[in-house]
C-alpha cells in the first residue's frame, strides 16, 4: 500500500471511529467526525526589536557642598539661627550662626592666661641666665674649697699635730722647770734666813711668798699634766678623728657638688624648654580659638540651595533637621546642610545583579519623573559600579539632559528606562518557536499542504520571551509557534 493509500485509510478510520456512538453495542450512523485543530503559526515579519531594563532611581546634583564644622580646639556647638530649607543662596552668604558667648569667655580666659604665661616666662628666663652665669663660679667655688681643705688636711697632719705634741711637752717641761725653781728658790731663802739679820716679820713675809709659788707651781705643774694627759689620751685622738671625718665629708660634698651643681643648671634648662613649649601650645590654642570664632558664622561655598541633612546615594538623611534650631547641638564633623546645584543633574539607580550583564556605560535611557508622569527627559548611563554596594544590588548613575527638567530638583524619585538595545527592523519570534537540536537551533517552517519543514537559523537577542532571528528567516515566511 502506498503511502497516500495509508493516509486516507487511516484519515477513514479516524473517521468512522469519530462517528460512531456506542449504545448497547451499536453504532449511530448519524454523528460527524471532527477534523484536528491545526497547530499556531506566524507570519514572519520585520518589526522595532528593543531590550529595555526598567529601574527606579532619584535625582541628585552633580554639584554639592556639604557643610560640616571641623574646628579645631572648640567643641560645643550650639545653634542659634539657621535659613529656611530650600532657600537659594549666593556663595558667600550666612547659612547658619552659632552661639558664641562661651567661646569669647574662653578666649578672654586665654589671652590672660596667655598674659600670665609670657611673664612667668620671663622670670624664668632671667633665673636661667643667672644660673648659667653662678654655676661655674660655684664650680670654681667647690673645686678651691676641696684643694684649700686638702691643704688644711695636710698642715693639720704634718704640722699642727706634731706641733701640738711638741709644745704641750714644752708646757709640761716649763711647768715642771718653774715648780723646781720655785721649790730651789725656798730651799735657798730658808738657808740664807738662818744666816741672815732680817727681822723675823721680814723673814716671814718672803718665805711665805716662796712657800705661796711653790704651792702655785706645783698646781700649774699638775694643771699642765693633766692638760697633756687629757690631750694625749682624747683631745689629739678626737682631733684626727673630726679631720679624717671631715675630709670624708669634704669628698662626698665635693663630688655631689660636681654632679648637682651641672644637673640643677640642665634641670633649669629642662623646665625653661617646657614652660616655652607650654607657652607656645597656649598661643597656638589661642590662635586656634580665634580661628574657630570665625568658623561660628558657616557661609554658603558655592551658589545653590539650601538642604538640611547629607545626600548620601541619592537618599537624603535629614536626621539632623531636628538640631537645626535654636539651641540644638551639633556633632562635630557631622554634615548638617548640603548646598545644592540643581543644575546640572544626575539620577542615581541601583541595579539588581541579574540585570547588570546588559547595562554598560553610555547607554541611552528614558527618565519619568515621578511627579511629572508626561515629561520624559532623555539620559544617558554614566558609570555602574564595579563592586557591590549591598547584596545583589550594584549603583549606578546617569547623567541626565536639562531640556524640560526645569521643574526637577535633586531629592525627587523617577523611573528608568535603558535600552539595551534597538532595531527599527529586526525579525523577532516567539521563544517558544525555537528549537533545539544538539549545538544547533531551528524552526519548523510551515509549507503547502499543512505540512512543515526544519530551518536552521542564527539567533541574537531575546526580550519579552522574544528571540531575534539575525539569519535563517525572510520575512512573509510562516513559522509553527511551538513544536507540534
Amino acid at each position: 500500500m502506498s503511502r497516500i493509500s495509508r493516509s486516507l485509510w487511516c484519515a477513514l478510520v479516524a473517521s468512522v471511529l469519530a462517528c460512531t456512538i456506542v449504545s448497547g453495542g451499536e453504532a449511530k450512523p448519524n454523528a460527524k467526525p471532527k477534523a484536528p485543530a491545526p497547530p499556531p503559526t506566524l507570519k514572519v515579519k520585520k518589526a522595532p526589536f528593543k531590550i529595555e531594563v526598567k529601574l527606579k532611581g532619584i535625582f541628585e546634583a552633580a554639584t554639592a557642598a556639604e557643610l560640616a564644622l571641623v574646628p579645631k580646639a572648640w567643641s560645643a556647638l550650639q545653634v542659634q539661627k539657621v535659613v529656611d530649607q530650600g532657600t537659594r543662596v549666593k556663595k558667600g552668604a550666612p547659612v547658619l550662626w552659632l552661639d558664641t558667648e562661651k567661646l569669647d569667655e574662653a578666649i578672654r580666659n586665654t589671652e590672660a592666661d596667655q598674659a600670665l604665661a609670657d611673664l612667668g616666662l620671663k622670670q624664668a628666663e632671667e633665673a636661667l641666665r643667672a644660673l648659667e652665669k653662678t654655676t661655674p663660679l660655684d664650680l670654681a667655688a667647690t673645686e678651691r674649697g676641696n684643694k684649700r681643705f686638702g691643704e688644711d688636711y695636710k698642715h693639720f697632719f704634718e704640722v699642727q699635730m706634731p706641733y701640738s705634741r711638741k709644745s704641750w711637752a714644752f708646757s709640761l717641761k716649763s711647768a715642771e722647770f718653774g715648780l723646781m725653781y720655785s721649790t730651789e728658790e725656798l730651799r735657798q731663802l730658808e738657808k740664807m734666813y738662818k744666816a741672815d739679820d732680817l727681822t723675823e716679820e721680814t723673814e716671814e713675809i718672803i718665805l711665805k711668798r716662796a712657800r705661796h709659788n711653790v704651792a702655785r707651781a706645783k698646781l700649774k705643774f699638775q694643771d699642765a699634766k693633766n692638760k697633756i694627759d687629757k690631750a694625749l689620751a682624747y683631745d689629739l685622738p678626737r682631733s684626727e678623728e673630726n679631720m679624717k671625718d671631715k675630709a670624708e665629708r669634704q669628698a662626698l660634698a665635693y663630688a655631689k657638688a660636681r654632679i648637682t651643681l651641672p644637673a640643677q643648671l640642665r634641670q633649669k634648662q629642662l623646665e625653661f624648654e617646657k614652660q616655652k613649649r607650654g607657652r607656645d601650645e597656649a598661643r597656638k590654642k589661642l590662635a586656634k580659638l580665634k580661628a574657630d570664632r570665625k568658623l561660628m558664622v558657616v557661609k554658603a561655598p558655592i551658589d545653590g540651595i539650601v538642604y538640611y541633612g547629607q545626600c548620601v546615594r541619592g537618599h537624603w538623611n535629614v536626621a539632623v533637621a531636628g538640631l537645626l534650631r535654636k539651641g540644638g547641638g551639633l556633632k562635630l564633623h557631622q554634615v548638617f546642610i548640603t548646598i545644592v546645584q540643581p543644575r546640572p543633574m544626575q539620577v542615581r539607580t541601583s541595579v539588581p545583579e541579574k540585570e547588570l550583564h546588559q547595562l554598560t556605560p553610555n547607554l541611552e535611557a528614558v527618565i519619568t519623573p515621578t511627579g511629572y508622569p508626561n515629561r520624559k527627559l532623555g539620559a544617558r548611563l554614566a558609570v555602574v559600579s564595579p563592586v557591590p554596594v549591598k547584596e545583589g544590588t550594584f549603583d549606578a548613575r546617569l547623567a541626565v539632559n536639562p531640556a524640560g527638567a526645569d521643574a526637577v530638583l535633586p531629592g525627587m524619585t523617577c523611573s528608568i528606562t535603558v535600552i539595551v538595545y534597538s532595531k527599527k527592523d529586526a525579525i523577532a519570534v516567539p521563544a517558544t518557536a525555537i528549537q533545539a537540536d544538539k549545538a544547533k537551533r531551528y524552526v519548523l517552517v510551515a509549507t503547502k499542504g499543512g505540512k512543515h519543514v526544519r530551518r536552521d537559523v542564527t539567533t541574537g537577542r531575546r526580550a519579552n520571551k522574544q528571540v531575534e532571528i539575525v539569519s535563517g528567516l525572510k520575512p512573509g515566511e510562516t513559522i509553527l509557534v511551538k513544536k507540534p
